[in-house]
Formats: C-alpha cells, sequence, structure tokens
C-alpha cells in the first residue's frame, strides 16, 4: 500500500471538521506521557519544501495517538461501509517501519535545505557543502541493504544532485563565497575536496576578472583610492600618526598585483570568526571599515 497516502488521508480526515480536531486533542490529552505537546497533524503541499518530510515526521512521533484517532473514527461511524473505509487507513506494523525509514531519509534533505536556506543572512557559502553532504547520505545508503526498497528512488536523487552539483561548476560565486566566509574560508575545500583541487580553487579565485573593477586595472583596491568628503577626511584623520604629514607616499617598488595576492593569502591564513549576532555581509562591512583605516 501507498504508506504515504495513507498518512495524508488520516492527516486530511483529522483536520476536515471542528469534532474531528477536538477528537485528535483529546486523545492526545488523554495520554499526555507519550507525547506531552498537543499538536496538529500535518499535510504536505507540492509548493512547500520538505512538507512531505515534516508531515511524516509528526504522524511518526504521534504514531500511537494515529492509530488510536483512526480506531475510535471508526466506532463513531454508523455507515457501515464508511467505517470499513476508515479502518482501511490504519497502518500495520511493517507500513510504520517503512515510514520510518523513508522519513529518516527525507531528513537528510530537509537538513541540507535548511542549512543554505536563511532570511536573515548570506547562505549562497553552504551551497556545495550542504549538496556534498546530501550526496554522501544517499549514495551510502543506495547500497545499504536496510534500504533496497528505496534503491532506485535514491539512485535518481543522486544522479539529480550530481546534475546540480556539476552545474555550479559554470558559476564562481559558489567557490568565492565559501571563500569569503570569515568562519570557513577555504577549510571545507582544503579537507574535502584534496589538495589538487585545492589548489586549482585558490588559483581560479585568484584570477577572476572581476577583481580588476574592484581593485583597479593596476591591483589598488579602487575602494582605497583617495576619496573627498567629510565621512574619509576624518577616517584619514583618526588614522594617521604624528610622523605622517601631508607628504605624498613614496610610489611603491612592488609588483602591483602583489599587494592584493599578499593580502588575500593573509586573510585566508589568518584566524578570524564571526560573532553569533553579527552576519557575513556585516562582517564584511565592519572589516572593510577597517582595511580602509589601515590604507588611509
Amino acid at each position: 500500500r501507498d504508506e504515504v497516502g495513507l498518512v495524508r488521508a488520516i492527516a486530511v480526515k483529522a483536520r476536515s471538521s471542528a469534532q474531528r480536531k477536538q477528537l485528535w486533542k483529546d486523545i492526545q490529552t488523554r495520554q499526555p506521557n507519550l507525547s506531552p505537546v498537543v499538536s496538529q497533524l500535518l499535510l504536505d503541499m507540492p509548493i512547500r519544501w520538505s512538507s512531505t518530510y515534516v508531515m511524516l515526521d509528526r504522524a511518526e512521533k504521534k504514531r500511537a495517538y494515529v492509530d488510536t484517532f483512526v480506531y475510535e473514527l471508526g466506532l463513531r461511524e454508523t455507515n457501515l461501509t464508511k467505517r470499513a473505509r476508515i479502518d482501511q487507513l490504519k497502518l500495520r506494523e511493517d507500513e510504520w517501519a517503512r515510514i520510518a525509514l523513508f522519513t529518516s531519509l527525507l531528513a537528510h534533505a530537509d537538513k541540507a535545505q535548511q542549512s543554505f536556506s536563511s532570511d536573515k543572512g548570506a547562505s549562497l557559502h553552504l551551497a556545495l557543502p550542504a549538496l556534498e553532504a546530501l550526496h554522501k547520505a544517499w549514495s551510502t545508503r543506495s547500497e545499504n541493504p536496510k534500504y533496497e526498497q528505496f534503491q532506485e528512488a535514491l539512485q535518481q536523487g543522486v544522479a539529480k544532485i550530481h546534475e546540480y552539483y556539476n552545474r555550479s561548476s559554470e558559476c564562481d560565486a559558489y567557490i568565492i563565497a565559501m571563500l569569503l566566509d570569515p568562519s570557513q574560508k577555504d577549510s571545507h575545500i582544503k579537507r574535502f575536496w584534496g589538495k589538487v583541487t585545492h589548489a586549482e580553487a585558490l588559483k581560479e579565485a585568484e584570477r577572476i576578472e572581476e577583481h580588476i573593477k574592484l581593485y583597479g586595472e593596476h591591483g589598488v583596491p579602487s575602494s582605497l583610492k583617495k576619496r573627498s568628503g567629510k565621512v574619509y577626511g576624518l577616517l584619514r584623520e583618526l588614522s594617521s600618526d604624528d610622523e605622517s604629514g601631508d607628504d605624498e607616499p613614496e610610489e611603491s617598488e612592488v609588483d602591483p598585483q602583489l599587494p592584493w595576492l599578499r593580502e588575500f593569502h593573509l586573510y585566508l591564513n589568518s584566524r578570524t570568526s564571526v560573532p553569533d549576532n553579527m552576519s557575513i555581509i556585516q562582517w564584511w562591512g565592519v572589516s572593510i571599515i577597517s582595511c580602509e583605516l589601515y590604507y588611509y
């Protein structure tokens, strides 16, 4: 039988009327030791991520209540034909076992989705690690006899993850976002991608032509060039010392691109962290101001 469809049908009935909602609530309050929190069954929908997972997870955690609800709902039905249909909704032990296995597989997808979904800050830097974790979780379980009945679905899921992962190679933003995460930098790449790929990733980051727009044609950050205005005048004044004077700095004999590379690797090799109440974007905002103070 279709266990997911059975759980969905039970959830629909538990939410279909005020009387049934009250019955579901009463069943939970009669046996609070099984689950102290009284909560409604959830219903999945095609347009909401992980909705099937949360529906099955809630039902599986409320399993004892679900069985009691189906039984008592059948007792209240006077029409024998309808009662028989309700009784057929009761899940067997082996069906509950398959629901538990399936829910555990969906939990990996939900964890991956939640890890790089955020409405409070940047999350692109977590996209590739999340896909890698999900790929590993499903690929290893597809070879496990315990999940044999889900093998075909797992293999198709792994193939789809592989497809999207390969598409990420067409865009440098994913790797750059990882490198620009102060708490991670290149640690994930170094640990899981190997030395060769790690070196290639850093070379690619150095090669990106976008740095010309950010750092100017001669490797000097455009944001660090002299600017006019009261704010930048104050920044220069606050950061200047007694010996600096008004003299123009001497022209550097170093390759004009080396300062950028030096600062880039200094950032990668330094120990930095992002406070819990600060987003990555906020951290970089503070760091850029500090950098401007240093250069001024």
